[in-house]
């Protein structure tokens, strides 16, 4: 009887991912109070796993998963973002080294030349 109910609510789950977009993902409903994690999205596999005990709950997890990966390009795009900015203060911070390890070294070849 458990199986015919979570056979159920995952069809249901999988009508309404499908209706948002996400044609070629699943969701696997598999309750499990003992899960620390009730929602999980397995990007390789294009799989939702949902471990809620409840139908309501289910469905609010799967829609959390949903709105996350509809999200995803927003945020990679911060991503690309941050990586380049980074890039270039570390080429940055590489330039200015160098040329203080340069004027460093003319100022101890000044020093060295006048001692000598």
């Amino acid at each position: 009887m458990q199986d015919i109910w979570a056979e159920t609510h995952e069809a249901k789950m999988n009508e309404i991912v499908k209706s948002l977009g996400l044609v070629n993902w699943e969701v696997v409903y598999v309750p499990d109070e003992n899960q620390e994690v009730l929602g999980q999205v397995i990007p390789e596999s294009r799989i939702i796993l949902v471990h809620d005990l409840s139908p309501k709950a289910a469905m609010r997890t799967v829609l959390h998963e949903v709105l996350e990966l509809k999200l995803q390009p927003a945020f990679n795009v911060h991503i690309s973002l941050l990586n380049a900015l980074i890039k270039w203060a570390n080429a940055q911070a590489y330039k200015m080294k160098e040329r203080l390890i340069e004027d460093m070294l003319d100022v101890f070849f000044s020093l060295k030349d006048r001692t000598s």
